[in-house]
């Protein structure tokens, strides 16, 4: 996909820039706000009402938040836009990002796209997060403006600065594509990481999957830069480097090249080159292949923590491949993968067939059903009946016990990332 084209659709998976409906991403203020709304009765409704605007300036938001809400009254749009457009006028930029949103979705108000765009510009000017969040998905996309990513970079850093987390993933993915700033790909990763501690699920995904080594050059301008701080001695753009000559991405397939590569970011400890270059000698691709020689790199990789290494360890083990075989490692090292967060999922398969064998580990079916039953949500089984199989040897309250450890993994673990190599 191009590279434009991937930032467009990330935009949209981003979370809703409404005002009032995007709950994840509302400030302090806001939050405030909605829980003093919450707490209306009819009786306050009437007062506030009441209430020249000079006595209580944020009656008019209040209001403007019931109606909207139907909190204290019923839910009446019309009106919302009517204390909402009172209060923006007063330059209050919740206000005025909220009355946005009503134009944008013609609730209350007739659909105006640049009525819309005037009050979100207001209110973004104003420095309100959400707004600027918007203004940024708008020029991403060009809805309502000329298409920029210059303003949209610049909008989605000034929300980022304020720990907006979907814009703090946003300016990440344009500094890795260098979209509408300079690449810089260590950037990328800071943005991640701030995103991430502010709890945003997909730049946490975004993030070990860079992390795990997923990734390479997207177009003619990346190459170069990767090259050059390649040569410069950057492990993680030798290693999107050799991911490129390992994939034919943008260079011609060359896995002597990818070799070379992985090898240089290998050496400066770098986990994701290490498995990289266990999966090559494994493979024997640029190199003879040397299941023992993949193993010590699976270990070195593993040892760092590297999901993918587990697995691929562990299915080492399993098959006795460059090492003796050995149920028990094979177990241990599944185990690592999959209770990463964003784990290796293809190790649940793994931990599934050795319980209902009875292999490395102590007889549990329920064990099993539970493994199992986490490959089939993603899709990895390939035999569906193995997870009937393991079902039929449980009691009923072994099948709940299973179930609900399985709620409860999803709870804290969600969908793994299924790795390649």
């Amino acid at each position: 996909m191009h590279p434009r084209a991937l930032c467009v659709a990330l935009v949209y998976l981003a979370v809703s820039s409404a005002a009032l409906v995007s709950a994840a991403q509302k400030s302090e203020t806001e939050d405030q706000l909605e829980a003093e709304a919450s707490r209306l009765t009819p009786s306050d409704i009437s007062v506030l009402r009441e209430t020249p605007a000079r006595a209580n300036p944020r009656s008019h938001l209040l209001l403007g938040i019931a109606y909207a809400r139907g909190h204290g009254v019923k839910q009446d749009y019309v009106e919302a836009a009517k204390w909402l457009r009172q209060a923006a006028e007063e330059d209050n930029a919740i206000a005025q990002a909220s009355l946005a949103d009503l134009y944008e979705r013609g609730l209350g108000v007739a659909k105006d796209c640049r009525e819309a765009l005037k009050w979100w510009r207001k209110s973004a000017q104003q420095g309100y997060a959400g707004a600027q969040f918007t203004l940024g998905n708008l020029y991403a996309t060009g809805r309502s403006v000329p298409a920029s990513s210059v303003e949209a970079f610049q909008w989605y850093r000034k929300a980022a600065e304020q720990d907006h987390s979907s814009a703090q993933l946003q300016v990440a993915n344009m500094y890795r594509r260098g979209l509408g700033v300079a690449f810089d790909f260590e950037a990328a990763f800071q943005w991640l990481r701030k995103a991430t501690r502010l709890g945003n699920a997909e730049a946490e995904k975004t993030l070990t999957a860079l992390e795990d080594g997923q990734f390479y050059p997207e177009n003619d301008a990346a190459l170069g830069l990767f090259r050059r701080y390649a040569e410069q001695g950057h492990a993680w753009a030798q290693h999107g480097l050799g991911n490129a000559y390992q994939s034919g991405q943008l260079v011609q397939q060359d896995f002597v090249e990818a070799l070379h590569w992985f090898q240089k970011a290998a050496d400066q400890d770098y986990a994701p080159s290490q498995n990289a270059l266990g999966f090559l000698c494994a493979k024997g691709l640029g190199v003879r292949q040397d299941e023992a020689e993949a193993v010590k790199w699976y270990h070195k990789a593993a040892a760092q923590g590297l999901s993918t290494a587990e697995n691929n360890l562990g299915w080492m083990y399993f098959a006795g491949r460059g090492v003796p075989r050995d149920y028990a490692q094979a177990a241990r090292w599944f185990r690592a993968a999959a209770e990463h967060p964003f784990g290796d999922a293809n190790s649940y398969i793994g931990l599934g067939y050795l319980y209902e064998n009875t292999l490395g580990v102590a007889p549990d079916p329920a064990e099993a059903f539970f493994w199992y039953s986490l490959a089939a949500e993603e899709q990895l089984l390939d035999k569906p009946g193995r997870l009937e199989g393991v079902k039929a040897r449980l009691t009923p309250q072994q099948m709940s016990e299973a179930l609900e450890r399985v709620k409860e993994w999803r709870r804290t673990h969600p969908l793994q990332l299924q790795r390649s190599n």
